[in-house]
């Protein structure tokens, strides 16, 4: 289990796509969202726990976030880019063994924190090109405005810039 974590987080640090297998193949009216993915895979800790990983690496090395693409069908007849939108974070999702929350937490928890340093660095990490489709303001206090568009990104702007 920790070489498997070593390795995923290494990936996430270079890697500027990544491919999520899903058992169920969404259907066309369904947002393309990582957590919204069908068949529990949307609610897999371990999923979303990629899927940030992919965000905040492309924030600390001041680039768009990483694309993440879905799998499904036989034969990967389904393939479409899907965006990361985090309504919980990846330790409250499903995870199977019981010594996956910590370690889980614990990643995720270096994720915020080197996103943190980025935003503290750069002052905002990128912009949009195209709509913007979400907006959300932090708590507590407001610090940041975090945006997620059409093109996949999600951008996270200090309110003060």
């Amino acid at each position: 289990r920790v070489k498997g974590l070593e390795s995923m987080r290494a990936f996430i640090t270079v890697a500027d796509a990544a491919i999520i297998p899903s058992a169920h193949v969404p259907g066309e009216s369904d947002a393309r969202y990582v957590h919204l993915l069908p068949g529990g895979c949307g609610d897999d800790g371990w999923t979303r726990l990629v899927a940030m990983g992919m965000v905040a690496s492309g924030m600390m090395r001041q680039l768009e976030p990483a694309e993440l693409w879905v799998a499904a069908g036989e034969g990967a007849s389904f393939l479409e880019r899907y965006g990361c939108l985090m309504g919980e974070l990846p330790s409250e999702g499903v995870l199977p063994h019981p010594d996956d929350k910590a370690r889980v937490r614990q990643h995720e928890e270096a994720f915020v924190k080197g996103m943190k340093a980025a935003m503290q660095s750069n002052g905002y990490v990128a912009s949009h090109q195209g709509a913007a489709r979400c907006v959300a303001i932090t708590p507590p206090g407001g610090e940041f405005v975090v945006s997620a568009g059409d093109d996949g990104v999600i951008s996270m702007v200090r309110r003060d810039v």
